[in-house]
């Protein structure tokens, strides 16, 4: 696993593009597939998770709130991407929540 909190990190060891995340923001699911892509290759796996987002209790805005969580899942080479907003339930909550999320969504795409 990579554990990718600054943006350097994210475009240094996943290779996430600077303009992706100028574009979209770092929150995205944009840099979120770019960061599954990432993760597949460098791993060297059939595949990659990525996940960025605003666990809070601070740094939402209006476009981005706390509880927003953006997924990228690199199957075979193949990305999906998907939002979830989890609302304000607390840091260890948005967490939690996310990594369920993870867990399920793999099921269902693995199917």
């Amino acid at each position: 696993s990579f554990v990718t909190y600054a943006n350097e990190a994210k475009t240094e060891l996943l290779g996430v593009s600077e303009e992706t995340i100028n574009s979209f923001g770092v929150v995205s699911e944009e840099v979120a597939g770019e960061m599954a892509q990432g993760v597949a290759k460098r791993a060297n796996s059939e595949i990659g998770v990525g996940i960025t987002g605003v666990a809070g209790p601070t740094g939402g805005t209006a476009k981005k709130p706390v509880g927003m969580v953006c997924f990228g899942f690199c199957i075979n080479g193949k990305t999906k991407t998907f939002t979830k907003l989890f609302g304000e339930i607390g840091r260890n909550e948005v967490r939690s929540a996310s990594v369920n999320f993870v867990f399920q969504t793999l099921m269902d795409l693995l199917k």
